[in-house]
């Protein structure tokens, strides 16, 4: 006897009929203008900014920023739209910075980069 449960011609079509769940509304923010966003706010702020863009020849994985304090505190910085999340070589990059005791972090707004900012006018 099978016992798996099946459906009924109707029951099918009735599922069908359901309405469908509404797409979660995308952020109208691009990944993009965050990062335009961080490295302004860092250089109004002292700091020495470098966009690094991915192309032939690139290391995989580099973060989208390197930025260099008014004091000489040096952080890589992954930009990510708040839904965004590291890629395998990203995750590796940021691996291998640590491992040698340097600075790198993900930012999803400016507001992740104001510890940055205070901490770079403390010293």
């Amino acid at each position: 006897m099978n016992k798996t449960p099946t459906l009924s011609a109707e029951e099918w079509r009735k599922m069908q009929e359901r309405p469908k769940r509404e797409a979660l509304p995308k952020s109208s923010v691009t990944e993009g203008e965050i990062l335009n966003a961080i490295r302004d706010v860092l250089r109004a702020h002292g700091w020495f900014v470098v966009r690094h863009q991915q192309g032939l020849g690139s290391m995989k994985g580099i973060p989208d920023l390197s930025a260099e304090s008014p004091t000489g505190d040096h952080w890589w910085i992954e930009v990510k739209k708040p839904s965004g999340k590291l890629s395998d070589d990203q995750g590796k990059f940021r691996d291998a910075v640590l491992l040698r005791h340097g600075r790198w972090m993900v930012a999803k707004s400016v507001e992740d980069i104001e510890p940055l900012i205070e901490r770079g006018a403390e010293k």
